[in-house]
């Protein structure tokens, strides 16, 4: 009895079964890059994270925005106007779409020149430039809703893109995989987007101020050298051990990057769910309170990690 009531306590709590929920997914994203290495090898493999990576890279190119928003619209959700909102956030939405069509021309364009980018990487120039463009959407609409704590609809969306993406492995080809893969993340992200406007909480219009814009850099630009600071530390030894060790050891270093990634998911998503309404808290907040706040939390966030690092 007491073990029924535990687990409602678990499942009541939206943070617990969020986290639990993003394990899941991560499981099944482990178990899809387990199946591409068997069926790709080390080096196919290693080429599809390098294209992957690309477009990550690609989604830092927007100045911020998809970082600004969640800090925008957490810290002023108490103090702006439902129209002031709607601006702000179709403003981020329609500055997204616009970087990303400047993506992708250009680089339409260099996929015209054979040999601008060395190795079977050129050959998917152009699905670097649809997962990155496609990605720095889906981020801004994702974390706006993240804000709003429509956590079900995000997890709706990240769990039906790790099961198609492991479905495709067993209905295509093996010799055009990576074709089909890279195709996948396309439609999955093109799709997710689509279904986060159904299910948008704001009333979207095609605004695009140049004072929300400004407004938007001026926020994002430092969250963005934050996050490659961050990205530097994580991603970019992925990134060098594909260009100077080729994409054998690419395929490695990646398969081992997911493994190392599972352990720090727990932290890192209750920090991701509860990281707007800290923001929320703080814009209360005096400096002294906010000064104080933050070093709490800091000793506290340094203690637990250098614990969990021994454990």
């Amino acid at each position: 009895m007491n073990q029924v009531k535990s687990l409602k306590q678990v499942l009541s709590n939206k943070i617990a079964l969020f986290t639990m929920a993003r394990y899941f997914v991560y499981l099944l994203l482990f178990i899809r890059g387990i199946l591409l290495a068997s069926y790709l090898g080390v080096e196919k493999f290693g080429v599809f994270s390098m294209i992957i990576l690309l477009g990550q890279y690609l989604t830092f190119s927007g100045g911020g925005v998809q970082f600004a928003i969640t800090v925008l619209l957490a810290k002023d959700k108490k103090h702006t106007s439902s129209t002031g909102r709607n601006n702000l956030i179709s403003s981020a939405i329609n500055f997204s779409v616009l970087i990303s069509i400047l993506l992708i021309a250009p680089l339409i364009i260099l996929t015209w020149h054979q040999n601008f980018f060395e190795g079977a990487t050129n050959e998917y120039i152009l699905f670097v430039a649809l997962i990155g463009s496609l990605g720095f959407i889906q981020q801004v609409l994702l974390n706006i809703f993240r804000v709003d704590g429509l956590m079900k609809h995000i997890i709706i969306v990240e769990l039906v893109t790790a099961i198609f993406l492991i479905a495709v492995i067993f209905f295509v080809s093996k010799d055009q995989l990576i074709w089909y893969m890279l195709t996948s993340v396309v439609i999955t992200s093109l799709c997710s987007i689509l279904y986060f406007f159904n299910k948008k909480q704001f009333q979207y219009n095609f605004t695009l101020t140049i004072k929300n814009v400004v407004r938007l850099m001026r926020t994002g630009f430092p969250l963005l050298l934050l996050n490659i600071s961050t990205m530097i530390i994580t991603i970019f030894p992925q990134f060098i051990a594909g260009v100077f060790y080729g994409d054998e050891v690419m395929g490695i270093y990646s398969f081992g990057v997911r493994i190392s990634t599972s352990v720090l998911l727990v932290f890192n998503t209750i920090v991701w769910y509860i990281f707007p309404s800290l923001i929320s808290r703080l814009g209360d907040m005096s400096p002294d309170d906010k000064y104080n706040f933050v070093k709490k939390w800091s000793t506290i966030l340094v203690c637990l990690l250098t614990l969990f690092s021994f454990i």
